[in-house]
């Protein structure tokens, strides 16, 4: 049977830490565990990792780092893992009841798959919840990585995906980044495996007030850098290099979208000119052309409240 690990990292998160961890626990079997990576927090998360220890034993592997951010804890949690493929799940996340069983036979259905991908609930700051189901990724690499980055801009969700150790390992999350180190995996786990998607939500994701503010941090941080760090020619093979001047323009482009959702149109109006420069026929897709024009009126963007895909 397939052997699962699930990885936790977790920064000053006791309030909900215990909550999060046995949401995975409870559906673990004979082998399974979840490694959990304490990043140097400062407040009671010792204590609830013995507590944790206390009742669930060899199945809850528990590793005290420096506070090195999210990516270097979620490697630290792939190098220690035991288990044949490596879940992920943030510490004020929950698991859905259901999913280790859902992913695990899906493993075992698709022997030659490396990378899995599920849908997910996002919960909003006001409570409202949308369904964001698992879309199919085709079997081509270079296509998946191309769905992901370009053509359907597709969201992925850390809880929502699982690979096998030998893919986590190669592909990791760049410990330099803060923010869209999670994005990077993705994109190289697409790029390097062999992907298979579930449609069913896997993890119920809550958007809290500061993750959303963190898409306001666009001028702290290199665009350029991520895509690079998504096109490593030692991880993705040489025929996903021909997109990656695609992948840099709709990367921009992401960005003028989440500025025109804050209001700052003047800011946004330049990644957009800058992504046309690079890729114009991108930038004129209309889901663009119409954010530029609303902004030049001063209209926002409406958020949907329809059910959605990833």
């Amino acid at each position: 049977m397939t052997r699962l690990s699930y990885v936790i990292p977790s920064y000053n998160r006791a309030h909900v830490l215990a909550t999060a961890a046995e949401s995975v626990l409870c559906q673990l079997q004979a082998g399974d565990e979840v490694v959990i990576v304490d990043d140097g927090s400062s407040d009671d998360t010792p204590t609830v990792l013995d507590s944790l220890r206390a009742r669930w034993g060899g199945q809850l592997q528990a590793i005290s780092q420096a506070n090195a951010g999210p990516g270097a804890a979620r490697n630290s949690g792939i190098a220690a893992a035991k288990g044949d493929w490596i879940g992920f799940l943030d510490s004020d996340d929950l698991l859905l009841p259901g999913a280790v069983a859902l992913a695990r036979a899906a493993i075992e259905r698709h022997p030659e798959a490396s990378f899995l991908c599920g849908g997910r609930i996002e919960v909003t700051p006001d409570g409202r919840e949308r369904v964001l189901r698992g879309h199919h990724v085709p079997a081509d690499p270079v296509r998946a990585m191309r769905g992901f980055l370009v053509t359907h801009r597709r969201s992925l969700g850390v809880g929502a995906v699982v690979a096998r150790r030998d893919l986590a390992l190669r592909c990791g999350f760049p410990p330099e980044l803060v923010f869209a180190e999670d994005n990077v995996f993705f994109a190289r786990c697409l790029g390097a495996g062999r992907t298979i998607t579930l449609p069913e939500p896997l993890y119920r994701y809550h958007l809290e007030p500061e993750r959303v503010q963190s898409r306001s941090h666009w001028r702290d941080f290199s665009v350029e850098r991520m895509i690079d760090l998504m096109f490593d020619p030692a991880i993705v093979p040489p025929a996903a290099q021909r997109i990656k001047d695609e992948a840099l323009a709709a990367a921009w482009l992401s960005v003028f979208r989440d500025l025109h959702r804050l209001g700052r149109d003047g800011q946004a109006r330049g990644y957009f000119k800058v992504a046309f420069r690079r890729h114009p026929l991108l930038a004129l897709r209309w889901r663009y052309l119409r954010k530029y024009l609303r902004g030049l009126v001063g209209l926002r963007h409406r958020e949907s409240r329809r059910v959605s895909r990833a």
